[in-house]
């Protein structure tokens, strides 16, 4: 769940994990999070464009620990305060602002309230550290569409070369008219008019270059307990490349009948030049 600032409510949002990633040695946690919010009660930040940025005040926001909504301003520091572990890496902004356990993922903002960096690590309860916000763009491509279960294949994307693809499917469908609705996971009993064997029926498929996955897996939560969307399942590629593109697991699809909604991140190719960038190690 998301809970969106509010002065007179605590309204909490449903939401489905799309991708998570924390790594100690790289002072990154980070989570991206698909959130249902028809009455637009979260506030879109506009990108900032000021490149003198880090020499005025920035402010943390966000909502650790279900505590109220927390705003400091601070300044961006000398990146010698930081860990030695820290100081190798050419994306991270240390600061002084206050931010606390959970604000991680939460934005850092410029004078002009503008987004400018992703808070992701806390030092000492003292210093916080986020990504620049060029950095982060340069990694992460995040991405939606609508797949109809009576098309053909539906491209989508072309993906680069060494590019690593999380997929969540929301919604539900029919893949024959006389069976019930079903989510991206398809029917594990199986069927003749499969497309392609290996995959339950009616499951939608994803393709990129030479490989295809079904969209039938559950989100792993803490102490690797399965979470069980009733209308959503998830699918990723790693290290593929070229045109990606959705498709329901049915020979003939145009019998089916429903939608789903595809929400999707690419990773892009991470080079392994320079000791100060940033290399997710999935």
């Amino acid at each position: 769940e998301v809970q969106p600032f509010s002065r007179t409510e605590k309204a909490r949002l449903p939401a489905y994990v799309l991708f998570e990633f924390k790594d100690d040695a790289l002072f990154f946690d980070l989570a991206f999070l698909i959130v249902r919010d028809p009455d637009s009660k979260i506030a879109i930040a506009q990108r900032g464009l000021d490149y003198l940025w880090k020499e005025k005040p920035v402010y943390a926001c966000g909502n650790p620990r279900e505590e109220e909504f927390l705003v400091d301003h601070g300044s961006v520091l000398p990146k010698t305060l930081a860990p030695k572990e820290a100081q190798q890496f050419s994306y991270i902004v240390l600061h002084d602002a206050l931010i606390e356990h959970g604000n991680s993922g939460g934005g850092l903002f410029d004078s002009e309230g503008k987004l400018v960096a992703i808070n992701t690590w806390l030092v000492s309860e003292k210093y916080g550290m986020a990504i620049d916000l060029d950095v982060f763009d340069g990694l992460f491509d995040f991405r939606s569409t609508s797949v109809s279960a009576s098309d053909d294949w539906k491209e989508d994307a072309t993906l680069a070369s060494g590019s690593s693809v999380f997929m969540l499917a929301v919604g539900k469908w029919k893949p024959r008219s006389d069976w019930d609705e079903c989510a991206s996971g398809g029917f594990s009993n199986g069927s003749e008019d499969s497309l392609l064997g290996g995959f339950n029926f009616g499951a939608l498929l994803g393709r990129a270059g030479d490989r295809t996955v079904a969209f039938d897996k559950t989100h792993w939560g803490p102490d690797k307990v399965p979470v069980d969307y009733p209308d959503a399942r998830i699918a990723q590629m790693k290290e593929v490349g070229g045109p990606l593109s959705f498709r329901i697991n049915r020979r003939d699809p145009s019998e089916a009948s429903g939608r789903m909604d595809v929400f999707y991140l690419i990773l892009k190719p991470q080079s392994a030049e320079g000791a100060g960038a940033l290399r997710l190690r999935l």
